[in-house]
């Protein structure tokens, strides 16, 4: 978790100075599962999420150059098909805001010399359109004039579809699509419970705002519900298709990230992706053959394990075509119940 260098204020009054440290604005950033990324530098952060769309991530920061051949600036792990989780919130309270992949990164240098590094990520699938239903009694987020709505543009038109704005106010996660936020102290139409149908997360200069928008869900996305609740989405340039159930089960197929991602509910996942295929589970893989089972590498191959592996067989046979090299930390053994023989042109021992 890392702070911004000053937050935005309880109210739009307030100066920084006098806000407290739980107000203060923080993110965190996460890259192929690991841990938060330590002393990341931001230019800014933005997340937008809407209905019948992809929920997109763009992080900007600087890039120091020149970058000598060899250096650790040349490693930086926001290559394009890296996972990247983003959680931002105030003081130590974080929720996550994205979960996606790095889809393109770019460098800009200008006249003046200044560059910078731009990332940007999109989640997989899209947002579920709002549908229909009674407003709650209680909304998630409350925005008043004078207190901590800092911008608002409504409108109403004689079509009968309702009102329909946007507003921006401090950051928050509560902000979703889909969630329902409550106005107050604008008159009518626009006091009581609307309907979120798009949120973009801003994170710059230490400032956290959130804007979102509000109204009659957009035509955006085609989108078929079974009897059972099965669903069938398809985003509004046709070029992601996502097959869900209601149990979790799910299926997107991306033409635009060129991907497969095969989910259930239990955390299981396979994808499919131009960088390779990666399987996942939150359990045991268990890999099975009436025949042989055969693995190929063009390259290296790493079996990986924090406690033990185990080879089990009738007869075990490890072959070097150059050098074979067995070494143990801190013990080593070779034994057997039989006869044991040790060949060598020349066989040293200590």
């Amino acid at each position: 978790m890392m702070p911004a260098s000053s937050s935005d204020s309880p109210s739009p009054a307030a100066p920084a100075s006098a806000q407290p440290e739980a107000w203060q604005a923080a993110f965190a950033v996460y890259c192929n599962g690991g841990l938060p990324q330590a002393g990341l530098s931001l230019t800014s952060l933005q997340v937008e999420a809407a209905a019948g769309a992809a929920t997109t991530a763009l992080l900007q920061m600087p890039a120091p150059l020149p970058v000598e051949a060899g250096s650790a600036a040349q490693a930086q792990p926001f290559v394009p098909g890296a996972q990247v989780r983003i959680d931002l919130g105030r003081g130590t309270e974080l929720a996550t805001v994205f979960d996606g992949r790095v889809v393109r990164q770019r460098l800009t240098v200008g006249e003046d010399g200044r560059s910078r590094l731009s990332i940007e990520c999109r989640q997989q699938g899209v947002c579920d359109a709002p549908a229909g239903g009674d407003a709650p009694a209680v909304a998630a987020l409350t925005l008043g004039y004078g207190s901590n709505l800092y911008a608002f543009d409504g409108s109403i038109d004689d079509a009968g579809a309702g009102p329909a704005g946007q507003a921006r106010f401090p950051g928050t996660a509560t902000a979703a699509v889909g969630a329902w936020i409550a106005l107050q102290d604008l008159g009518a139409p626009f006091d009581g419970l609307h309907r979120l149908v798009r949120v973009r997360h801003l994170l710059a200069e230490g400032e956290w705002f959130t804007e979102a928008a509000f109204g009659p869900p957009p035509a955006s996305a085609e989108q078929w519900v079974a009897p059972g609740g099965q669903r069938i989405a398809c985003d509004a340039s046709g070029r992601v298709l996502a097959i869900a159930t209601p149990a979790g089960l799910s299926l997107v197929l991306s033409d635009e990230e060129r991907s497969v991602v095969l989910r259930d509910g239990s955390g299981n996942r396979v994808e499919l992706v131009p960088a390779g295929i990666q399987l996942s589970s939150e359990g045991d893989i268990a890999l099975k053959a009436r025949g042989q089972v055969r693995i190929d590498a063009g390259s290296d191959a790493t079996l990986q394990s924090p406690t033990s592996i185990q080879l089990r067989s009738l007869d075990i046979l490890c072959q070097a075509s150059i050098g074979f090299k067995a070494q143990g930390s801190a013990t080593a053994e070779l034994s057997a119940s039989g006869q044991t023989t040790v060949k060598g042109a020349i066989v040293m021992i200590n």
